[in-house]
């Protein structure tokens, strides 16, 4: 057999170089979309960080300029610097001119680090129509769990009438003015300014002097925030779905150079051997899978030549066969019309008529067993034969088998020991069949064998099986025809050195076991005493 070239590594090598380009291609693709979305949604983020160390520093050290104010305020931001006198210095929006807050605005604005003031602002109507509005703030916290916890204890409420004064508080306020502007109130309810949300930072820098920092946070909307947060969400889907198929598009291109190759090549010779018009070895070098595929291939162009040489010996051995089958017919046809003719003539004597009238019921016995066996043996063979199966006590089968023969195993002279245990063996066996597997092994040992032979039976189970083992002492099988004994057309002197029989006995043995399921083989001697032993496995 003619190899392949060359092996250069292996399928799973290429797999893996190649799946290992693909991750790293969808990896880059991800960490690409990732920092890009990161960047827009930073961009778009108004959430601060607070106050760093860093910061702090340089607020002490007032280099504004170094201040990270979209870390502090968020993107949209702004920070300012007020000095003692509550004047700002410095503004991150670069609008500063004369610039100040009131010590009552300041007031209202609420320190950084605190977690926050719930001030709401109520409208209600006395009986007289006269209009009030009712201010409620709660202190709130978050526990270690994460859950929001209000400080009732701390919590104060204020009536207003219509020029906001206040009419009625109850509650521990630090804030105690009398009356309020609306400004004020918006300050209070955070809703002034509209746009931000206030936080103050008292400090004193390196030089001892009073700074408060006001940090001004962009109020977020959360239905603007989690629309935009989708939409770059579902963008980014699409981009790394897009960036996953064109990897994988340029991965299978990459694979298919490499794999459909050999493939097309196969595909290319298999097609010419079964139009018949090439049956010549691949040569092929590549991935070592694909090189035993190759090897595989040209193997079975090998058996393929060897199994037509198979099919014409026996075609040949099938046309021998006919010619013997024919052969055996018209002998005793032959004889019998011979005889018959003799009979009809009137040139016999009457004291041979008997002796005539035998010969000729025993060349017709004779063809009638060769044609039945022949029939049974095609019976066999056609595909529409089923056997008739049913649960049998395979160790009473035999015992009454054994005993039904055993008068005529005397009669002709044998001798025969069965070895069968006393219990249920169950099998199913279609038992007329099997009857035919039995006559034909014991058949075989009384027909090619002389008198005073003994015949040996036994049943026994080993493993998940069922052993029948039928063997004689006799004149045994020659090494020449010991490994095709169960083949059909094995006759004449091949057959136990006779000319009985047609060779088919041992061929319908052999199908029968195996429609059962079972295997036949010609066991080796056994107990240095029985030279032909057969045996027979069956599946519980």
């Amino acid at each position: 057999m003619k190899k392949c070239k060359k092996e250069r590594g292996g399928l799973f090598l290429l797999l893996i170089k190649n799946y290992i380009f693909l991750s790293l291609s969808v990896m880059i693709v991800g960490v690409i979309i990732y920092s890009i979305a990161i960047t827009i949604f930073d961009k778009r983020s108004e959430f601060a960080a607070g106050l760093s160390d860093k910061d702090l520093k340089n607020l002490r050290q007032e280099r504004f300029s170094k201040l990270d104010t979209k870390f502090i305020a968020g993107y949209s931001g702004i920070i300012e610097v007020l000095d003692e006198n509550n004047d700002v210095i410095y503004s991150s929006d670069g609008v500063v001119g004369d610039k100040s807050y009131t010590k009552r605005q300041l007031n209202l604005i609420p320190y950084y680090g605190q977690c926050g003031i719930d001030t709401r602002l109520y409208k209600f109507y006395s009986k007289d129509s006269e209009e009030f509005k009712l201010l409620i703030s709660t202190p709130y916290s978050f526990d270690d769990d994460g859950y929001l916890v209000y400080d009732s204890k701390n919590s104060w409420m204020k009536v207003l009438d219509e020029s906001l004064n206040v009419v009625y508080e109850v509650g521990n306020s630090a804030e105690h003015s009398k009356s309020y502007t609306q400004e004020e109130v918006g300050y209070l309810i955070g809703e002034y300014p509209k746009d931000y949300t206030f936080m103050k930072y008292d400090y004193i820098n390196d030089e001892g002097q009073i700074r408060t920092l006001i940090i001004k946070e962009k109020k977020v909307n959360d239905v603007n925030f989690y629309n935009n947060l989708e939409k770059i969400g579902i963008a980014s889907l699409i981009i790394f779905f897009i960036g996953c198929i064109i990897c994988i598009i340029i991965f299978g291109e990459i694979l298919k150079r490499k794999v459909q190759k050999p493939l097309d090549k196969l595909n290319r010779a298999m097609q010419l051997l079964s139009e018949g018009k090439n049956n010549e070895p691949i040569v092929y070098s590549g991935p070592k899978e694909f090189v035993k595929i190759c090897d595989s291939f040209n193997v079975m162009v090998n058996k393929l030549e060897g199994s037509e040489i198979e099919r014409f010996k026996l075609i040949k051995d099938k046309q021998s066969m006919l010619a013997d089958i024919s052969h055996d017919l018209k002998t005793p046809v032959t004889t019998i019309q011979g005889y018959s003719k003799a009979l009809v003539d009137g040139v016999i004597d009457e004291d041979d008529y008997k002796k005539y009238f035998n010969i000729i019921y025993s060349k017709s016995k004779r063809l009638t067993e060769l044609i039945n066996i022949f029939h049974e043996y095609s019976k066999l063979e056609h595909p529409d034969f089923k056997l008739v199966v049913e649960n049998v006590d395979l160790a009473e089968y035999l015992r009454a088998y054994v005993a039904v023969k055993y008068e005529d195993i005397l009669e002709n002279g044998f001798d025969i020991e069965v070895d069968i245990p006393e219990k249920i063996m169950e099998c199913r066996i279609d038992k007329i069949q099997f009857q035919r597997v039995l006559d034909n092994l014991l058949g075989n040992s009384i027909k090619h064998n002389t008198v005073g032979t003994k015949i040996y039976v036994n049943l026994s189970i080993v493993g998940e099986k069922y052993k029948i083992i039928i063997a004689d002492n006799g004149v045994g099988i020659s090494k020449e025809i010991r490994s095709n004994i169960f083949s059909p057309f094995i006759v004449g002197d091949e057959s136990r050195n006779t000319k009985q029989g047609s060779g088919l006995g041992l061929a319908i043995t052999k199908t029968i076991v195996e429609m059962h399921g079972g295997i036949i083989k010609l066991g080796k001697p056994l107990n240095n005493k029985y030279k032909t032993v057969f045996e027979i496995d069956l599946i519980y």
